[in-house]
C-alpha cells in the first residue's frame, strides 16, 4: 500500500515537473521570438554584470509620426504641425535585483541641461537629436552610466495600457484638460483604456471643479503631471505582472502584447526581461514601498531663453548617488517621498469590482461619488 502511494507521489511529481519545464521553456521561447521582432535602437550603453544593479533609461517619445487618422490628429497633432520630437516623459529606473527593489527617479522635462554638441537646452530637446545624444545627456550632466534604453511612444503607451486590461483611476471631482481631450465629467472611479489613460498621464492643464469653478489642481504643471505619471505607471506594472507570473500562457500573452510595443537598444533581451520581472512581482500599488519612486529635486532660477526653465536643487546629490554605486534599499514607512500620490484631483486604486462602463469601445463612465453640477469649460491656450 505505501509502495503504491510512493509511486503515485513519484509520478505525480513527474508529470508536475515536465510540465513545469515545458512551460518555462515555452515561455523562454516566446519571449525570444518576440525579442527577436523588437524594434532596436543604436545606443551605446554600459554593460554591467547581471547580478548588478542596472540603470534604465525609459524615455516617453512625443513623436507624431504615428498620427495617420484625424481623430489623433484631433489629439495630438500632425506630423507636419508639430515638427520633430521631444522626450514627453524621461525616468531613470534603478533596478536591483538582490534586493528585489527598483528605485524610478523622474527627470523634469524642463531641466536646464547641457546637451552635447548642442550647447544649452531644456533636456527634453536633447531627444531630438536622437537616442543617443538623449543618453550622452543623462550621463554628462547626472554622473551616472546608463546600462538599458526603452522607449514607448504615445501610440504604444495606448496599446500597453490596453494590453493589461485599463486601470482605475479615482477623479474626486470633474477633470478637464482640452490640450489632451481629458473631460471626466462627474466625481468616481473609471477604468481607464489606453486612449484615455494616455490623456489623462499627458495632462499639463489639469482643472478640476472647486467650489463651482475651474481650477488649476497643479501650482507646478509638469511636477503634478509626475506625479500622476508614476502613480499610474505602478498600477501598469502590477497588473502585468499579476497577468503573468499566475500562468506561463498569459505571460506569452503580456509579452506578446508588451514587447512590439518598445524601443529598446541591442543589448536588451531576455535576462534583462527576466530581471525586470523579478523586481516588479513585488509592486503592489498601495505600498509605496514596493516601489520607490521620487521626483529629481529641482529650482528656479533665472529665464533662459525667454522660457521659465528649472535647474538640479542641492538636495537632488543625494538622489542621482543612489542612482550610481550606492545600493538602492527602500525607504522607511515614514520616510518622505513624492511616491503613490498622483497630485490633486485623482488617484490611481488598485482593482476592485470593476466600474460601470458604457458600450464596447466607448469612453469609460464613472461611478458618481457625490454629484456635481459642472460649471462651463474654462478656456485654455495649449501650449
Amino acid at each position: 500500500m505505501r509502495r503504491a502511494f510512493a509511486l503515485r507521489v513519484l509520478i505525480a511529481f513527474g508529470v508536475i515537473t515536465t510540465l513545469t519545464t515545458g512551460a518555462v521553456v515555452a515561455t523562454n521561447l516566446g519571449i525570444d521570438a518576440k525579442l527577436g521582432g523588437i524594434r532596436r535602437v543604436d545606443v551605446a550603453v554600459r554593460v554591467a554584470p547581471m547580478t548588478a544593479a542596472q540603470n534604465y533609461l525609459l524615455i516617453g517619445s512625443d513623436t507624431r509620426s504615428f498620427v495617420k487618422k484625424s481623430t489623433d490628429a484631433s489629439r495630438f497633432g500632425s506630423a507636419n504641425a508639430e515638427a520633430g520630437q521631444r522626450s514627453d516623459t524621461i525616468m531613470i529606473v534603478r533596478v536591483d535585483p538582490k534586493a528585489h527593489h527598483a528605485l524610478l527617479v523622474s527627470v523634469p522635462r524642463d531641466l536646464w541641461a547641457a546637451i552635447p554638441g548642442h550647447g544649452h537646452q531644456k533636456i527634453n530637446a536633447a531627444y531630438n537629436a536622437g537616442a543617443q545624444a538623449m543618453v550622452s545627456t543623462v550621463e554628462r550632466n547626472f554622473g551616472l552610466p546608463v546600462n538599458h534604453y526603452l522607449e514607448v511612444n504615445f501610440e504604444s503607451f495606448r496599446g500597453i495600457v490596453d494590453a493589461v486590461g485599463g486601470v482605475h483611476v479615482t477623479f474626486d471631482a470633474p477633470t478637464y484638460d482640452i490640450c489632451t481631450g481629458l473631460h471626466i465629467h462627474s466625481a468616481g472611479t473609471y477604468r481607464l483604456n489606453g486612449e484615455d489613460a494616455l490623456a489623462y498621464v499627458r495632462a499639463r492643464h489639469y482643472y478640476v471643479v472647486r467650489n463651482g469653478r475651474w481650477v488649476l489642481a497643479d501650482a507646478i504643471p509638469d511636477l503634478g503631471r509626475i506625479k500622476r505619471q508614476q502613480a499610474f505607471m505602478r498600477e501598469v506594472a502590477s497588473e502585468a505582472v499579476r497577468k503573468s507570473l499566475n500562468s506561463p500562457i498569459r505571460a506569452l500573452r503580456v509579452v506578446d502584447a508588451l514587447l512590439p510595443k518598445l524601443r529598446a537598444d541591442r543589448r536588451f533581451g531576455r535576462a534583462q526581461v527576466f530581471q525586470l520581472l523579478t523586481v516588479f512581482q513585488h509592486v503592489d500599488p498601495n505600498d509605496p514601498r514596493s516601489i520607490e519612486m521620487v521626483t529629481l529635486d529641482t529650482q528656479g532660477g533665472p529665464r533662459q531663453q525667454g522660457a521659465d526653465v528649472l535647474y538640479l536643487a542641492p538636495t537632488a546629490a543625494g538622489q542621482l548617488a543612489r542612482l550610481r554605486s550606492q545600493p538602492t534599499t527602500a525607504p522607511s514607512a515614514g520616510a518622505s517621498s513624492t511616491s503613490g500620490h498622483p497630485g490633486a484631483g485623482a488617484s490611481v486604486t488598485r482593482r476592485a469590482a470593476p466600474p460601470t462602463t458604457a458600450a464596447a469601445g466607448s469612453r469609460p463612465v464613472a461611478r458618481p461619488v457625490v454629484p456635481v453640477v459642472e460649471p462651463p469649460l474654462p478656456r485654455q491656450k495649449c501650449r
